[in-house]
């Protein structure tokens, strides 16, 4: 069984109403992947919803570049793998393109029913949607480029794909989604989620519900105003 395989068979395990939430591997799996980017002292902090994050994240300035440290240096990495495939001319470039497009498709179809596009941030402030990283499009968009980097024929497209790996570790462990802050994660747990043809929804009981107990009615995908 290829990674690609591998990873996609350990995402079906996941149940979305009934999240497993294991703090410290997810930590782990987050100081795992610092040290693959060269972080030297991390941390690790949680907040319990989406409002629970306005409340403890406010005040950030997100545009600073220190706050702005894992953003940046994924982006380096992320240059430097574009960069080495575009040096092997234009033709190669457009080739990895349309092969990356093709992709794309082919890892959507697969995670269609496996891997929720993206998780509600339902009560989020507008400026820390902009900012959070889900960890579902990130695990599409790495499986994406996880299932080309052989053609690839990049080193450093390669190793970049490395500094993901982790990741799919600490979604399977119960992480949603995570803010970065300097060298600091601020983490988010899974919510439970009540599906139906993968949109939220219940009739007799909140469709999302996250860890402090805040929860959400949904009907087929649609936020409804109703007393929990």
């Amino acid at each position: 069984m290829d990674q690609v395989a591998y990873q996609i068979e350990q995402l079906k395990a996941i149940d979305p109403a009934e999240p497993k939430v294991v703090r410290s591997e997810i930590e782990a799996a987050l100081l795992e992947h610092c040290r693959l980017i060269g972080f030297e002292q991390p941390a690790v902090h949680w907040v319990e919803s989406p409002v629970d994050a306005n409340a403890k994240l406010a005040g950030v300035n997100w545009e600073m570049p220190h706050v702005r440290k894992w953003y940046l240096a994924n982006q380096a990495s992320y240059k430097a793998a574009w960069q080495e495939i575009r040096g092997r001319g234009k033709e190669v470039w457009r080739e990895f393109c349309r092969t990356q497009a093709r992709a794309e498709k082919r890892i959507d179809g697969l995670l269609e029913g496996v891997v929720p596009q993206w998780i509600p941030m339902t009560g989020i402030d507008g400026q820390l949607a902009d900012v959070v990283h889900g960890l579902p499009f990130m695990l599409r968009a790495a499986l994406r480029d996880m299932s080309i980097v052989d053609s690839s024929g990049s080193p450093k497209f390669a190793a970049f794909n490395r500094l993901w790996l982790p990741f799919f570790e600490a979604y399977r462990s119960g992480l949603g989604a995570f803010w970065t802050i300097d060298e600091d994660f601020v983490c988010l747990p899974m919510p439970s989620m009540k599906l139906r043809s993968g949109r939220l929804h219940a009739d007799k009981e909140p469709a999302l519900v996250w860890p402090d107990g805040r929860s959400f009615w949904y009907q087929d995908g649609e936020l409804e105003t109703r007393d929990n």
